[in-house]
């Protein structure tokens, strides 16, 4: 239970504790193995090193006491020089330092949850745009693009919503949706990018809409129209090109023409009717509103319509 370590020593030296000396004249004490410990001072034989209690550890040799095992991991036997930790997807029950077994130490994170190291307290809830539907899951997998969720902590893929029309989520895993920036739109359900408006037509609150009458669009993924230029104009719609703005006219024989393809109307003379004019036709006036309109007379002799006076005056319909 002694020793010296220098010649001539006047006395010996008391072992300290977590050693001891069981034979005479040494001149260094045996210390106690890892996974003991002694208290005692003087100790005589291994007898004096005892085995650490389930719950703790000594990683080291010559230890006076056993350290307690950290929060996340357990002993389960005496003697243990470390602690075995819960795996990933699971979390500890138990406060450092208690005597647990191996089945009870850990319990598997609940769906909904997670834990991506092992050793953890504690297990975290997904995050929204994400879900876990097993126990013991290490991560949480994430809503596909063209869908969301708002909700933290959940269970399965039904929180996983499709983006709305008008609306597009590019990546995995999002709690939102984005609206389709200007210019753009997605008509169905789960976009996971918006189109780009074409040419001839703009961007609105619903979707991409046509050009109205007297404007047009060149590019595509524009939000509006532009304006057909002063005196001219054409009364159909999508155009996408300023040359299909055509100057205002009302000749009904320019059949051809885009700015008179609109809705027209026709009847016969009736008692009216002669040798030379037999039928009469209504468009609406140039640059004008539709329901404002001129009429003409066809001259069959001559084979085309001559101008006959404004509907508004004449009465016919």
């Amino acid at each position: 239970g002694t020793f010296s370590i220098v010649a001539g020593a006047s006395n010996c030296s008391i072992c300290p504790a977590g050693s001891f000396s069981s034979v005479e004249g040494t001149s260094i004490c045996a210390l106690c193995p890892a996974g003991s410990f002694s208290r005692i001072q003087g100790g005589k034989n291994s007898s004096a090193c005892m085995l650490c209690p389930p719950g703790t550890f000594s990683s080291s040799a010559g230890e006076d006491t056993c350290k307690l095992c950290p929060a996340g991991s357990f002993s389960t036997s005496e003697g243990a020089i470390n602690c075995t930790t819960c795996e990933a997807g699971w979390f500890a029950t138990f406060q450092a330092g208690m005597n647990v077994t191996n089945e009870s130490a850990c319990v598997a994170c609940p769906a909904g949850s997670f834990t991506e190291v092992a050793g953890a307290a504690n297990c975290t809830s997904c995050p929204a745009g994400s879900f876990s539907d097993v126990e013991g899951a290490t991560n949480c997998i994430f809503c596909n693009a063209g869908s969301f969720s708002s909700i933290a902590g959940a269970e399965n893929s039904s929180v996983c919503i499709h983006c709305h029309s008008g609306t597009f989520s590019p990546l995995e895993g999002a709690s939102n949706c984005s609206l389709c920036p200007a210019g753009s739109f997605s008509t169905e359900a789960g976009a996971s990018n918006c189109s780009l408006c074409q040419a001839g037509s703009f961007s609105s609150t619903t979707g991409c809409e046509a050009c109205g009458a007297g404007s047009y669009q060149s590019d595509v993924g524009k939000s509006s129209c532009v304006s057909c230029p002063a005196g001219k104009y054409n009364f159909n719609k999508s155009l996408q090109n300023v040359s299909w703005c055509q100057p205002c006219s009302i000749n009904p024989n320019s059949v051809g023409s885009r700015n008179v393809d609109i809705k027209t109307f026709t009847g016969g003379l009736g008692r009216l009717s002669s040798e030379k004019y037999t039928t009469w036709l209504c468009r609406p006036l140039p640059c004008a509103e539709p329901q404002d309109m001129v009429c003409f007379k066809y001259n069959r002799l001559q084979k085309q319509f001559e101008l006959w006076g404004r509907n508004q005056d004449l009465g016919l319909f």
